[in-house]
């Protein structure tokens, strides 16, 4: 199983929460207030941390995939998750975002820059 997965669920007025679980670990960051913005001149849904972890932020986004997504979530400093192939699944009538990555890349000095 990967170690990392990641969650999106809609919640009141358009907005969205998400839930980034090391699985190996059982730490959780979570990022309670995500919504929809343009960066990059493109459509994403992005948030920052608003758990016990501060400091991450979160950028998901269409791909040219029906229902498919791609996300990063990245504190900035030291770590970037890649989830490129984040699928939307739909239960109960509301649709819900899961994707899954294997590890984290280290962020050299030239990236953080």
């Amino acid at each position: 199983m990967p170690r990392y997965h990641l969650s999106l669920s809609p919640v009141d007025r358009g907005g969205y929460a998400a839930t980034l679980m090391d699985t190996r670990f059982g730490w959780p960051i979570e990022f309670g207030r995500c919504s929809k913005q343009w960066i990059d001149g493109k459509a994403a849904i992005y948030g920052d941390s608003t758990g016990a972890l501060p400091g991450w932020s979160l950028t998901i986004r269409p791909t040219e995939e029906p229902e498919m997504f791609s996300a990063t979530a990245t504190d900035g400093r030291h770590f970037r998750i890649a989830f490129p192939e984040c699928e939307l699944e739909h239960e109960g009538g509301r649709g819900m975002l899961n994707g899954w990555a294997e590890e984290a890349d280290i962020i050299t000095e030239e990236f953080a820059s």
